[in-house]
């Protein structure tokens, strides 16, 4: 009974404490519904101002060849001290986390940005473009390197799922067409770094591998080094033929129809929960300061009269 007797209690003082804060709101109608109308407006003012953001995907396959690379690495294995001497070594081109380690490089990165003049546009609110230079002629007003790779993979993403095998290469930009061209330019300029890198080095190998074939009699080493030839020039000639190299296009880039930022209507929802909130705390204050003075009062008159 005692129970029951509470719960009753906590249920009347709840639904006081709410009747409350109806009367508070309906005596302060005015102040809430202006606090309201201005944050709301805040909000609206934001999310109308905020410039359209646009991400574009790119859907990608690594291009691994196990079987391949399986037979390269027993040669490999086999003699592994030549290899190593030669410039080879048992992960090969098709190795995922090598390719995705090089495209994230410092290295890279540099070279694209320089090749396609990403800089300006990145930082374009710091470039001149009808007199073709930097506003500023101040090095330390001026994007620098880290900088500009820092910027630049805040807007390019890479999400491997580990369950499919695939991976989606997004780019996140105000300008919708140039969000996609520079998706697809990413993933193409990486396969020719990667094919490029890979040509050179294995040309590098065979040239070596030749120099030692001509220095040494042994029967059997002269066989490994011919089947490491063997297998460098396999690898060039694959390298030559097949522009996917390290990543194949699954689903290229096409220009995106819609933004992804700023959700407008989330925007004003959350202004309108928040301009509700801030009325009600507002007009709250204002009951509390104005009973507080009237308290304040009564014990004046009441001292005086006493």
């Amino acid at each position: 009974m005692e129970e029951v007797k509470h719960i009753e209690t906590l249920d009347e003082s709840e639904q006081m404490d709410l009747f409350e804060y109806w009367v508070i709101i309906k005596r302060n109608v005015l102040l809430v519904s202006v606090v309201f109308t201005l944050v709301v407006g805040v909000f609206v003012t934001y999310a109308l101002l905020s410039k359209p953001v646009y991400q574009a995907d790119v859907l990608l396959s690594p291009s691994v060849d196990n079987k391949k690379n399986n037979g390269f690495n027993s040669i490999i294995n086999k003699f592994g001290a030549l290899g190593s001497i030669a410039g080879l070594s048992a992960v090969r081109s098709g190795d995922l986390e090598t390719n995705l380690a090089t495209l994230r490089s410092r290295v890279f990165t540099r070279i694209f940005i320089k090749k396609h003049n990403m800089k300006q546009k990145l930082f374009s609110e710091l470039w001149d473009f009808e007199a073709g230079k930097w506003k500023s002629d101040d090095p330390k007003l001026q994007p620098d390197e880290w900088t500009t790779y820092r910027l630049f993979w805040s807007i390019v993403h890479i999400d491997n799922n580990t369950d499919t095998g695939l991976l989606v290469l997004s780019v996140v930009w105000e300008d919708p067409q140039l969000a996609s061209d520079w998706a697809n330019l990413i993933v193409h300029e990486i396969n020719n770094y990667l094919r490029k890198e890979t040509i050179d080095e294995g040309e590098r190998s065979i040239e070596y591998l030749k120099r030692e074939i001509s220095k040494t009699h042994e029967v059997e080493l002269r066989e490994v080094m011919y089947s490491l030839i063997a297998s460098e020039l396999q690898k060039v000639k694959l390298a030559h033929v097949r522009q996917q190299f390290a990543f194949r296009v699954v689903d290229p880039s096409i220009k995106p129809k819609y933004r992804i930022k700023p959700k407008r209507k989330l925007i004003v929802m959350v202004g309108g929960v928040l301009g509700g909130l801030l009325g009600l705390v507002m007009a709250i204050i204002k009951e509390f300061v104005q009973n507080n003075k009237h308290f304040k009062f009564e014990r004046k008159e009441s001292s005086t009269y006493a």
